[in-house]
């Protein structure tokens, strides 16, 4: 008996106003690079080098004879240098612990650097001196104010209304879990924040920054 031979699946023809539209693997909005897959490829090593060449090169600009203030370079680390190296981080999803872990070492590296603190110094130490946190809790920080958004956002807005599509879907969907909504889960769930999503599924609410 011969094999059957499969059908030939046709290539799906996407149109807008009778103007075609190509399909791509991946795509760059606004900078940031998106899969089809839902995985946002981040180069790891960009992120680190953003990190320590934009915090030296600033550094040097405002250093003295005797070095840069610690107070300033701190400010100059928290208010040009992180929302530089993380633009577009509430996007990225499924960062390895490796990756974290590299994006923790150029974190502790600066600030060791802008105290003036000693190489081996401990990193709770150096975080606490600095009145700073981690860059995970920064990262995860910028994915909450992200979801707050969306929840927000009107019920006519595309943004919020593909949010909801992607929520119902992921509650559906048992075996490809992946993106924004897995993340934002884990999040709640690290934080003991799950009930805040629970509330928004099932009557709609969501608190406000001002509460």
């Amino acid at each position: 008996m011969g094999r059957k031979r499969s059908k030939a699946i046709p290539a799906r023809q996407i149109a807008y106003d009778s103007t075609p539209i190509p399909e791509a693997a991946n795509y760059k909005h606004l900078g940031i690079i998106q899969l089809i897959s839902g995985k946002y490829p981040y180069d790891i090593d960009a992120v680190k080098q953003t990190i320590r060449g934009t915090f030296l090169s600033l550094s040097q600009k405002v250093s003295g004879r005797s070095g840069a203030n610690p107070n300033t370079a701190i400010k100059l680390y928290k208010t040009a240098v992180i929302p530089k190296a993380l633009f577009g981080c509430e996007l990225w999803n499924s960062i390895s612990i490796a990756d974290m872990q590299q994006l923790e070492v150029a974190h502790h590296f600066c600030l060791k650097r802008a105290q003036g603190l000693p190489h081996l110094t401990r990193s709770d130490m150096v975080l606490g001196l600095a009145g700073m946190t981690s860059i995970e809790a920064l990262i995860d920080l910028q994915k909450l104010a992200f979801l707050g958004s969306l929840c927000h956002a009107p019920t006519c807005e595309p943004c919020h209304t593909l949010f909801i599509l992607r929520l119902c879907q992921f509650d559906l969907c048992e075996n490809r879990k992946i993106g924004f909504i897995l993340d934002i889960v884990k999040i709640l769930q690290k934080y003991n924040l799950e009930d805040y999503l629970t509330t928004f599924k099932t009557n709609s609410l969501f608190p406000s920054k001002e509460k």
